[in-house]
C-alpha cells in the first residue's frame, strides 16, 4: 500500500514541481524545511529561521545517521525507523510532499542548455549508470547541447565497491542497453574509479558522446576515511582544470540539492564563485525497494548534510 501511494503521488508531483532551495533570498531557512522540522521539534529553533547554525545543530543531532554507517546499512535503517515510526501516516505523506517541493524527489532539468562543463558525479554502479543515461536523455531531448568546447568530466573517488555491487550487477546493464561491441574484462572492477570506466565502456551511448569522450578525475580518500567525499572530488577537479562559466552537475535525487551545495562550497573556498555558475540536475528518486520510514530517514539525513553545508557557505561570507 505504501509503495502504491508513493508511486501515485510521484506521478502527480512530476507535473508541477520545480526545484527550490533550503535557504531563501534573505538567507533564511525555507518554509518547507520549517514545516518538516515542525514534526520533530517545537520551540526556539522554529522561531529563528535566520539562525542556520541552530537548525544545523538540531539536524546533526537528530537527523544524521550514525557515524561511519552507509546510507542503507543496518545501523542507518534502524535509526531511520526509530526517527519516524511514531508519526501518523498522514504526517509522513505531508513530509514527503514538503521534500518534493524542495526538489529532493522529482527530476531536476537544467536551465542552461550550453554548459561549459558537465560533471557526472561518482556513486554506486547503479547510480552512475542512471546519471550517464540521464545525460543521454538530456541530449536527446535537446535540453543540453554538446559543443566542441564542452568538457565532460566524471568525478570519482577511492571507494571499495559495496556488497550490493555484485558481479551480476556489474555485468547486467539493464534497464539500459549494452554497447554491442563491448566485452567484459577478465578482471571486474573492485573500486568506484574502476567501475566508472567500466560502465562508460559498457553502455550503448550516442555517437556524440563517444566522440567527445569522458575525462575521469580520480580522488584518493583522506586518512582514516572510508572513501573520498564529494567535496574532495570537487576540490581535486578545481585544482587540475581551468574551470570557468556554466557548470551542469549531474547527480540523482534525493542527492541533487546536497551535492550542489557541496560543490558550491568547494567553489567558494577556491575563490571562484564569481567565475563559475553551477546548477545541479538529476533524475527522480527511486524508492521502490524501501518503506516510507526508510525513505523519510534518507531524506532527513540528506537534509542534515545540506543544511550543514549551507551553514559553512554562509560562514565564509
Amino acid at each position: 500500500m505504501i509503495r502504491n501511494f508513493i508511486f501515485s503521488v510521484l506521478l502527480v508531483w512530476s507535473l508541477s514541481v520545480s526545484q527550490a532551495s533550503i535557504i531563501n533570498e534573505k538567507g533564511e531557512i525555507a518554509p518547507q524545511v520549517i514545516k518538516i522540522y515542525s514534526y520533530f521539534t517545537h520551540g526556539p529553533v522554529l522561531d529563528n529561521p535566520d539562525k542556520i547554525s541552530e537548525w544545523s545543530d538540531f539536524a546533526q543531532k537528530n537527523f544524521l545517521r550514525p557515524k561511519s554507517s552507509e546510507r542503507l546499512d543496518k545501523k542507518a535503517i534502524s535509526h531511520y525507523k526509530q526517527l519516524c515510526a511514531s508519526l501518523p501516516l498522514d504526517d509522513k505523506k505531508e513530509i514527503l510532499n514538503q521534500f518534493n517541493q524542495l526538489g529532493h524527489i522529482d527530476t531536476i532539468n537544467p536551465k542552461s542548455t550550453t554548459p561549459n562543463h558537465i560533471l557526472i558525479m561518482g556513486s554506486t554502479v547503479q547510480n552512475m549508470r542512471k546519471r550517464i543515461m540521464f545525460l543521454v536523455k538530456l541530449i536527446k531531448d535537446q535540453k543540453i547541447n554538446i559543443t566542441p568546447e564542452t568538457k565532460i568530466v566524471a568525478l570519482v573517488g577511492e571507494r571499495p565497491l559495496f556488497e550490493s555491487e555484485t558481479e551480476s550487477v556489474l555485468l547486467d546493464s539493464s534497464p539500459y542497453e549494452t554497447d554491442p561491441t563491448w566485452k567484459a574484462p577478465k578482471n571486474l572492477p573492485s573500486d568506484e574509479r574502476e567501475a566508472a570506466r567500466f560502465i562508460w565502456g559498457q553502455l550503448k551511448l550516442p555517437e556524440i558522446l563517444r566522440k567527445k569522450g569522458l575525462h575521469f578525475v580520480d580522488t584518493e580518500k583522506k586518512e582514516n576515511e572510508s572513501r573520498a567525499q564529494t567535496e574532495d572530488c570537487i576540490q581535486t577537479w578545481l585544482k587540475i582544470d581551468n574551470v570557468k562559466g556554466e557548470v551542469t552537475m549531474i547527480s540523482s535525487n534525493p542527492y541533487v540539492g546536497y551535492q550542489q551545495s557541496v560543490a558550491k562550497l568547494a567553489i567558494k573556498k577556491a575563490g571562484l564563485e564569481n567565475e563559475v555558475h553551477l546548477e545541479g540536475v538529476g533524475s527522480a528518486a527511486s524508492f521502490e525497494e524501501e518503506d516510507i520510514e526508510v525513505i523519510l530517514g534518507l531524506l532527513l539525513d540528506n537534509l542534515a548534510r545540506e543544511i550543514y553545508t549551507e551553514k559553512q557557505i554562509k560562514e565564509l561570507g
